[in-house]
């Protein structure tokens, strides 16, 4: 299959051809399995100029897509989770907001992408400085993770603290920490159900005392890394 193979995925929000290339659909692909709920695109790929004026042409390229935001609770989701998930997945992603003269929206490049237009290639330039690609050159808000091409993404990697917090949390019944970590795990090990919560099989691995460095590693057995 040809990577850069280019993709339709249906309508835009603007009754236009929304398209995008294989490995930006694997990516996204990616993302979705990690939160466990579909994404709705709603600006694609290769606008040749006739995106949103807001874009200022990164959408013009490949590897660029932007993301609806507010039916995320509908699917039991919310931004910063989404925003790590794309990040995770290899894309340099924000949360665009009111504040920032947008419609509120994920905005999301792929990073490593070859057909990236210079405007996103630079977006991601600086989400590597820890800023938030705007003109601005404003501090990334968005929730940190090791920035990481989709290329090198295809080993997982597990947060200990985050599955820590997430395992203690549901220790005490309340709604896990980051799913997505838990998620991964069932995952990883085969599990048909993969809620992202702490029920009886993701426990039986674990035992009371919760995953440890050790206990992670020997499940993972090279099927993810763990990491701090």
């Amino acid at each position: 299959m040809r990577t850069y193979a280019r993709i339709s995925l249906g309508k835009d929000s603007f009754g236009r051809d929304c398209v995008v290339n294989r490995r930006t659909k694997q990516m996204l692909d990616a993302a979705e399995t990690e939160l466990g709920a579909p994404l709705t695109i709603v600006q694609g790929s290769y606008r040749a100029g006739s995106g949103a004026a807001a874009s200022a042409a990164t959408h013009d390229g490949g590897g660029v897509v932007d993301i609806r935001t507010w039916d995320l609770p509908t699917r039991g989701l919310n931004v910063t989770d989404v925003v790590r998930a794309l990040r995770e997945a290899g894309f340099a992603a924000w949360y665009r907001t009111k504040a920032q003269g947008f419609d509120p929206h994920i905005h999301a490049v792929a990073i490593g992408d070859k057909q990236l237009h210079p405007s996103a290639a630079a977006q991601v330039e600086q989400y590597r400085r820890g800023l938030n690609g705007l003109a601005n050159y404003g501090r990334d808000d968005g929730p940190q993770v090791k920035i990481r091409t989709w290329e090198q993404t295809q080993t997982p990697e597990v947060s200990l603290h985050f599955m820590r917090n997430a395992w203690e949390r549901d220790r005490r019944r309340k709604t896990g920490l980051h799913p997505i970590q838990t998620r991964r795990v069932q995952r990883a090990l085969g599990f048909a159900l993969r809620t992202g919560r702490w029920g009886r099989p993701t426990r039986a691995r674990f035992g009371d005392g919760g995953p440890t460095e050790a206990t992670l590693r020997a499940l993972g057995r090279g099927k993810f890394r763990v990491v701090d």
